[in-house]
């Protein structure tokens, strides 16, 4: 029998136990969509410097849908592949954050494209 086999804790549905956990579970979920959300507004330049990502030289490619409500088009693409040495920003009219889901077949296409040149 393994460790966490043998040191399972059997409690009953709606205990006092089982509360306790939900509510730890929950708080726990909120804290790392807070820290995720937080990572995720912060720009580049708070975490890597110009001169950092200035020197990236190998090939860079910046895909950006324009309709991205998540990470807004004039906010991030264009910013983002402006220091990097040999940056492309490849831009998507009319595309949402989840353009590699949505649109699979374009973006797929482009990344090897891209990958190949």
């Amino acid at each position: 029998m393994s460790a966490a086999a043998s040191s399972a804790v059997i409690v009953r549905p709606g205990s006092r136990a089982v509360a306790r956990v939900r509510k730890r579970q929950a708080a726990d979920a909120l804290s790392s969509r807070y820290e995720q959300a937080k990572a995720w507004s912060t720009p580049v330049s708070a975490c890597c410097s110009a001169s950092t990502v200035s020197r990236i030289s190998v090939p860079v490619l910046v895909m950006n849908g324009e309709a991205d409500q998540i990470v807004p088009y004039a906010t991030s693409g264009p910013r983002a592949v402006k220091p990097v040495q040999n940056g492309t920003l490849k831009t998507y009219a009319g595309y949402p954050h989840s353009m590699p889901t949505t649109h699979a077949d374009v973006i797929n296409a482009d990344l090897l494209a891209f990958i190949q040149s």
